[in-house]
């Protein structure tokens, strides 16, 4: 059956009024969507914890590395270990040191004690003698004052005696009898001069044993600083027992992170050097989105707005972030060679403003330094 040419104009012309009104209302809600969110692909995925690890404190060749690049990570899991063995031997020769050091100290300790127990010993047995012999040579000394006058006494009756007796006044046995009493006190006062005697003996020998204990005191003196020597050198000593066991431990790379390996730049077998970077690490609870957003398309757009990220690599991943800065200053700014417009020579180019953007839902773990992508920020 023919078609009518009237009801195919009327068809036609529907159409295209339906085609208008739809690119109209498409339009129209691509315009208000533009309105409500800035919209950009300068999107890049950062982070602020690149980890560059490696070995900080020793040299030697790799002799183990447990993890390939993507790999996870966990906060003190071994990564790698270099060769130990001779940090292992400076440790074993420090400990032997240090133990050697220790019992020199000792033997010290044991000897100053040993030494100051027989000073204080002798000392105030020697003190003790001689105030025991000054006491007893005081009284010989009384004794021997006393001996005399007695001696001065019976000589002034020996000799009148002696003038009655050769008178005939008084018989020879009372002249004999005062004469053998005087030589009694004589040969007493004798015996007691010879004990004074050996009592100064005596007493000049107790002095000399206090002379040489304080001698002796100056001995201890060397022992307590050969002691605080040995104090010195067993606290240097362990300083260093202490450090090396830092490098000992230092030779077993862990990780100081929970994330992924970024990077591996050497391999087992190769030799490296203090500070030289064996592994860069990531925590991906650490990403977060950089966008440059044309300086057009900053209205709105503020600390605490609402973004949709997509991330290229992942299209049926969805991710959602907030706004946490607005940079101060434009892309442009910290360029490597800036523009120069003091020669007057200027062509207006639309600047972009570096936004930061905290990834608040979404499988971090599947995003990679570097990503790029197109997000949507809700303007405020």
């Amino acid at each position: 059956m023919p078609i009518n040419n009237n009801s195919f104009k009327k068809l036609a012309t529907i159409v295209l009024i339906c085609a208008t009104v739809g690119l109209a209302v498409a339009l129209a809600l691509f315009i208000i969507h533009r309105m409500r969110y800035a919209v950009t692909d300068a999107v890049f995925v950062r982070t602020d914890t690149l980890v560059n690890l490696g070995f900080e404190r020793v040299s030697g060749r790799i002799v183990g590395l447990k993890k390939k690049e993507g790999d996870p990570v966990k906060k003190g899991e071994v990564l790698g270990y270099i060769d130990n063995t001779p940090y292992t031997n400076v440790l074993k020769a420090l400990e032997a040191r240090l133990l050697l050091e220790e019992r020199k100290r000792d033997e010290l300790r044991l000897k100053l004690k040993r030494v100051a127990l027989e000073l204080e010993q002798g000392l105030r047995m020697s003190k003790s003698s001689l105030e025991s012999l000054r006491h007893k040579k005081e009284a010989l000394e009384a004794r021997a004052k006393a001996l005399l006058a007695i001696l001065e006494e019976l000589g002034r009756d020996k000799r009148r005696f002696g003038r009655l007796f050769g008178a005939g006044v008084i018989p020879k046995k009372r002249y004999e009898a005062i004469e053998t009493r005087y030589r009694a006190k004589e040969n007493e006062l004798k015996a007691l001069k010879k004990e004074i005697l050996a009592i100064d003996s005596s007493l000049r020998k107790a002095k000399e044993a206090i002379r040489l204990a304080e001698i002796k005191r100056s001995r201890t003196e060397e022992i307590k600083e050969a002691i605080r020597a040995e104090d010195k050198a067993i606290e240097a000593l362990r300083a260093e027992v202490k450090n090396a066991q830092k490098d000992l431990e230092d030779c077993t790379l862990r990780s100081p992170i929970n994330g992924r390996v970024a990077k591996k730049y050497m391999s087992e077998g190769d030799m490296v050097l203090p500070g030289k970077v064996v592994y860069s690490l990531v925590n991906p609870r650490d990403l977060y989105i950089l966008v440059l957003l044309e300086e057009g398309k900053l209205r709105g757009v503020r600390p605490g707005s609402e973004a949709k990220i997509k991330i290229d690599a992942y299209p049926n991943e969805d991710f959602r972030g907030v706004v946490e800065a607005v940079l101060p200053a434009s892309a442009a700014t910290f360029a490597l060679i800036p523009r120069d417009v003091s020669a007057g020579e200027f062509t207006k180019v639309a600047q972009r403003i570096p936004i930061r953007i905290r990834i608040t839902d979404g499988n971090t773990s599947l995003l990679r330094i570097g990503l790029g992508g197109e997000v949507e920020i809700k303007r405020q």
